[in-house]
């Protein structure tokens, strides 16, 4: 699933298409769109977008000081800028062609993300719910919310009303490189351990972005390419376990992950 580092660079392709005109838009699946197409062709089609920006896993193109197009990635989505062609790559559900003929092509196998549209961008945020972004998030504001958490550290970090962007991948990097049982409470820890952790959790995410989010980029320490049950732990050299919380499969290192 895209998590925050892809959708930052998904927001490297949106930035590519700023300041061009949007002169057409493709629906190629309107069950996925969440916006009727003459919306579209009435607030984005002839427009310039004159800002991108990104809130944990959505990516905004501001089409005005307040109109936005809304993108969320599901599990399987990606933002793809490219010149444009009448070979669409597969799956793409939604196209946008530029004045300068090259195409923003939003891409999904499966049909869990979503291409939305609101003329109050910042409305939207607070009716969403959607807690500060992980990586503009302050220390001070971290700590706080940390303090205030009852539930399972993996849970807090997942928690998108509270911090916005870190899904499950992410979030076995950042406890993995803290040192930190997945499981163990947040109100166990102390202020010192929020702290270790607010820094780890900013190493892990801009250090994925600065390698495109390609898990064979990563450094040998890092977790993630190693994702899998029994598989070398690039810690201690001992056997990474898988675990389940809330439904969902993570991994970690039970000998540098002690409870």
């Amino acid at each position: 699933m895209p998590e925050l580092p892809d959708v930052e660079l998904f927001k490297k392709q949106a930035d590519k298409a700023l300041d061009t005109t949007i002169e057409d838009i493709e629906v190629t699946d309107s069950k996925f769109i969440g916006v009727a197409k003459s919306t579209l062709d009435k607030y984005v089609k002839g427009k310039k977008p004159q800002e991108s920006s990104r809130r944990g896993k959505y990516l905004f193109l501001l089409m005005s000081s307040s109109n936005a197009l809304i993108m969320h990635f599901g599990m399987t989505g990606l933002l793809k800028y490219s010149k444009q062609t009448s070979d669409l790559p597969e799956y793409t559900k939604c196209l946008f062609l530029l004045d300068n003929g090259h195409q923003l092509m939003y891409i999904s196998k499966r049909k869990l993300g979503k291409v939305e549209f609101t003329k109050n961008l910042d409305a939207w945020i607070d009716k969403t719910g959607l807690g500060p972004d992980a990586l503009e998030i302050s220390e001070a504001d971290f700590l706080s919310v940390f303090k205030e958490s009852r539930s399972a550290i993996k849970s807090f970090l997942t928690n998108q009303s509270l911090m916005a962007g870190i899904g499950n991948i992410y979030a076995d990097e950042i406890l993995f490189q803290a040192g930190m049982h997945p499981k163990q409470k947040t109100n166990s820890f102390d202020p010192d351990d929020g702290k270790k952790l607010y820094g780890h959790m900013q190493e892990v995410l801009k250090k994925a972005i600065e390698k495109e989010a390609d898990p064979a980029k990563l450094p040998d320490s890092y977790l993630i390419p190693k994702r899998k049950q029994g598989a070398k732990c690039p810690g201690c050299g001992g056997k990474v376990n898988s675990y389940t919380l809330s439904g969902r499969r993570g991994y970690f290192c039970p000998k540098c992950q002690k409870k």
